[in-house]
């Protein structure tokens, strides 16, 4: 599995016994229990000498 910037997907748990005993992917993001969007940050570093 590839991951990149700006890409979304949901997952749905499955609740046991007031734990998570599963995870599946859910394809339409709206009806995820959990969704992730993933970004990319830009990071800048200012040294001085």
């Amino acid at each position: 599995m590839y991951l990149f910037a700006g890409d979304r997907f949901g997952v749905n748990l499955t609740i046991t016994k007031d734990e998570a005993s599963g995870v599946t992917y859910q394809l339409k993001n709206k009806k995820a229990d959990v969704e992730f969007t993933f970004t990319l940050a830009a990071i800048l570093v200012w040294t001085a000498s």
